[in-house]
């Protein structure tokens, strides 16, 4: 799903949110995208155990746990 994230301008997926129900998602990393709302040069620490990804929907990044990944 990272790599998917990357390479193509919507990504859609399914996960299971913290409170037990189920978030299906559109979701991006292209960079050609990102351009468009990243305006700081801050950078998150790498955490494998969770998925970060930009909302197409909210335009805010949101992140879940990898485990809960449906598909």
């Amino acid at each position: 799903l990272k790599k998917d994230l990357r390479d193509f301008h919507l990504v859609e997926f399914s996960f299971i949110k913290k409170d037990g129900t189920i978030r299906e998602a559109r979701g991006t990393l292209h960079p050609v995208i990102l351009e468009e709302y990243v305006k700081g040069t801050s950078t998150a620490k790498v955490r494998h155990d969770v998925i970060k990804y930009f909302d197409l929907d909210k335009n805010q990044f949101r992140s879940f746990n990898a485990m809960n990944l449906i598909g």
